[in-house]
C-alpha cells in the first residue's frame, strides 16, 4: 500500500475517532467529549452550522493537524520529529495535570466509574503511544511514523482532555 493511501486511512480513522468524541450528546464513557473537539463544536454552534455537521465539521482541525504532521513521513523520513514528540509530550503531561485536577469533579457530576475509566483510557492509550514511539525511535519505519501519529491524535481527538465536571 503506498504512503498517500495509509496517510489517507489514518486521517479518515482521527476524523471518525474524534467525532465520536460526542456522539452521546452528553459525555459518557464512549463519549467523553475532549476538549480539542468541544471547543470548536462551540465555535460552530454559535455560527449556526446544523446540528448534525457539527461534530465531523469540529473534528476536521485534528485531523489536519495529523495530516500534517505527516508530511515528513510522505517525503520518506520515517522517523518521527522531534518537534511532534515535543508537543505530543507535553499535551501528555497537560492532559495528566488536567486529570488529576479535574478528579473532585469528575467523579461529583460524572461519578466514580465513569472518571476511573476514563482514567484507564488516557493511562493505556498514552502508554501504547509511548511504546509506539520508543519502537519508531529504536527502528524507524514508515508505518511505525503513521501509527505514532494516528494514534496521538486520535487519543487527542476522543479523549484527551476529556469533559469532567458540570454540564452548562
Amino acid at each position: 500500500m503506498n504512503i498517500k493511501l495509509k496517510v489517507t486511512i489514518g486521517f479518515l480513522l482521527v476524523w471518525v475517532i474524534s467525532s465520536l468524541t460526542m456522539v452521546a450528546g452528553y459525555p459518557e464513557v464512549y463519549s467523553p467529549y475532549s476538549f480539542t473537539v468541544v471547543i470548536p463544536v462551540f465555535l460552530f454552534y454559535g455560527m449556526g452550522v446544523p446540528e448534525a455537521l457539527i461534530a465531523l465539521i469540529a473534528s476536521l482541525p485534528n485531523a489536519l493537524l495529523f495530516w500534517a504532521s505527516t508530511i515528513p513521513v510522505m517525503r520518506g523520513n520515517a522517523k518521527v520529529s522531534r518537534i511532534l514528540i515535543g508537543i505530543s509530550g507535553l499535551l501528555m503531561l497537560i492532559s495528566i495535570g488536567f486529570l488529576f485536577m479535574s478528579y473532585s469533579y469528575g467523579v461529583q457530576y460524572q461519578g466514580l466509574e465513569h472518571t476511573i475509566l476514563i482514567y484507564l483510557f488516557n493511562a493505556i492509550l498514552i502508554g501504547v503511544i509511548a511504546t509506539v514511539l520508543v519502537k519508531n525511535y529504536r527502528r524507524p519505519t514508515i508505518n511505525n511514523s503513521l501509527l505514532y501519529s494516528s494514534l496521538l491524535f486520535s487519543w487527542l481527538g476522543w479523549c484527551a482532555l476529556p469533559w469532567l465536571g458540570e454540564m452548562m
